[in-house]
C-alpha cells in the first residue's frame, strides 16, 4: 500500500531515479509474495521508466535490469538472465543498496558454475564479498560465504567485526544458519551442529513472519539437504513438499535444479511421483561437448547464445576484448570468460579458428558483420 501511494510523488519527482526506485522495491515485496507477474510488471516499468528518462545504459537502467536478471533466472531462462545481470554489474559497488547487489552476484555466480567455469564464479563472489565489506553491507559479505559453500568452493567461516551494530548482528547470525545448513549437505562439520535444525526452522518461521516466501522457500531447501544427509528422509520430503507446491505455483524451477546434488535426487523421485516434472539440467548454453560425435559432425555443441554471437562478430573484424567490451557495455574480464568457454565448447585454441569453427556450424554469416582489421591487432 506504501508503494502505491508513494508512486503518484516518485513521478513528479525530475530525473528517473525516484519512480525507478519506486518500482523495484514494490518488485521486490511481490517477489517476496511469490507474485511473479507483478514482480515482473514493476521490473519492466523500471527499466522503462530509466531507459526512457536516461538511456538504456544508464544507471537507473542497470539497477532495474539486475533485478529483471534476478527474476529470468529462477524461471530458468539463463541465456537473458546472463545478459541483464552482467549489464548491472557494469555499475560495480556504486549500486549501494544491498537487496539490488545480492541477486547479481549470486545469480551470475550459480550460471557460472553451471557453465563449469567455477573460476569464474569463485572470482565473482570475490568481488561481491569485497564490495560487502568496503561498503558495510553484510548481507551481502556474508551471502557470497554461503553461495560458495553451496557451490561447494573453498569457503573460511566469516568472522563478525567487533563494532558490528545489532541490525548487522542479526543478519550475521541468519546467515551464518544458512552457511551452517549448505555445509551440512556436504556432510562436512558445523558448530553447534546439535540446535541445527531448530535454528533453520526459527528461520523459516522468520521468512514467513515478515511475508517473505521467496526466502523461505530457498531457506527450506537447505533444511530438506540437511535432512536428507542425517537420513531423516520422512522429514526431508514433508520439507520437500512445501517447497514444490510454491515453486509449481510461482514458476521458480531454477531454485530447484540448484538444489544440489543431495536434494536434486529427492526433488525428481516426488516430481515423478506427482503430476509434473521439473528438468534436473541446470541449462547453460553451451555444455560441454563430450557427449560424442553426432551424425552432422557438429561434436554436441548447442546453438550458441545471442551474445555469444555478438562476441564472436566483434572477434571476427579483430577487435581487441577491450574494444568488445566497451562495444557491448560489458567488463573486460565477462568478454575473456565468454572466450574462455567458447574455445572450449567449439574445441579450439585460438579466437582465428573459434571463429571459423563458428561459421562452420551455421553460428556466424558468411561475410563479416563488422569492418575487419587484422586478427593479429587483436590481443587485449
Amino acid at each position: 500500500r506504501l508503494q502505491r501511494w508513494a508512486r503518484t510523488y516518485h513521478r513528479q519527482v525530475k530525473g528517473s531515479f525516484s519512480e525507478v526506485y519506486g518500482e523495484c522495491y514494490a518488485g521486490l515485496v511481490a517477489l517476496r509474495r511469490l507474485d511473479t507477474a507483478m514482480a515482473k510488471h514493476h521490473w519492466e516499468r523500471a527499466l522503462f521508466a530509466a531507459s526512457e528518462r536516461s538511456g538504456r545504459h544508464s544507471h537507473a537502467a542497470r539497477l532495474a535490469s539486475g533485478l529483471l536478471g534476478k527474476l529470468h533466472y529462477q524461471l530458468g531462462e539463463l541465456d537473458r538472465a546472463e545478459e541483464e545481470l552482467e549489464e548491472s554489474l557494469r555499475i560495480g559497488q556504486r549500486a549501494g543498496v544491498v537487496d539490488f547487489m545480492v541477486p547479481v552476484y549470486e545469480s551470475l555466480a550459480f550460471i557460472r558454475a553451471g557453465r563449469g567455469d567455477r573460476e569464474g564464479a569463485e572470482l565473482l563472489l570475490e568481488q561481491g564479498e569485497q564490495a560487502g565489506r568496503t561498503l558495510s553491507l553484510t548481507r551481502l559479505w556474508t551471502r557470497m560465504s554461503t553461495v560458495r559453500a553451496r557451490l561447494g568452493l573453498p569457503v573460511a567461516r566469516p568472522v563478525l567485526p567487533d563494532d558490528a551494530t545489532a541490525r548487522d548482528r542479526r543478519f550475521f547470525s541468519e546467515e551464518m544458519t544458512r552457511l551452517d545448513l549448505a555445509l551440512a549437505m556436504d556432510a562436512l562439520p558445523v558448530p553447534d551442529e546439535g540446535t541445527l535444525v531448530t535454528r533453520a526452522r526459527n528461520l523459516i518461521d522468520l521468512d514467513e513472519r515478515q511475508g517473505n516466501r521467496f526466502q523461505a522457500m530457498r531457506d527450506r531447501l537447505l533444511l530438506v539437504g540437511a535432512f536428507e544427509v542425517r537420513g531423516a528422509r520422512g522429514r526431508a520430503e514433508r520439507t520437500l513438499r512445501e517447497v514444490l507446491v510454491d515453486s509449481a505455483g510461482s514458476g521458480f524451477n531454477q531454485l530447484l535444479r540448484d538444489s544440489g546434488p543431495v536434494v536434486l535426487p529427492l526433488v525428481e523421485r516426488l516430481t515423478e511421483n506427482s503430476a509434473g516434472t521439473v528438468d534436473p539440467a541446470p541449462g547453460p548454453s553451451v555444455p560441454p561437448v563430450d557427449a560424442g560425435e553426432p551424425d552432422n559432425g557438429d561434436r554436441g555443441i548447442h546453438p550458441l547464445s545471442q551474445r555469444e554471437r555478438e562476441i564472436l562478430a566483434l572477434v571476427d573484424a579483430g577487435r581487441t576484448n577491450r574494444e568488445i567490451a566497451d562495444n557491448l557495455f560489458l567488463g573486460i574480464n565477462t568478454v575473456k570468460w565468454y572466450l574462455r568457454n567458447l574455445y572450449r565448447a567449439l574445441g579450439v585454441t585460438s579466437r582465428r579458428d573459434c571463429v571459423r569453427r563458428a561459421r562452420d556450424l551455421g553460428e556466424l554469416p558468411e561475410g563479416p558483420v563488422h569492418p575487419r582489421r587484422n586478427h593479429a591487432q587483436a590481443t587485449g
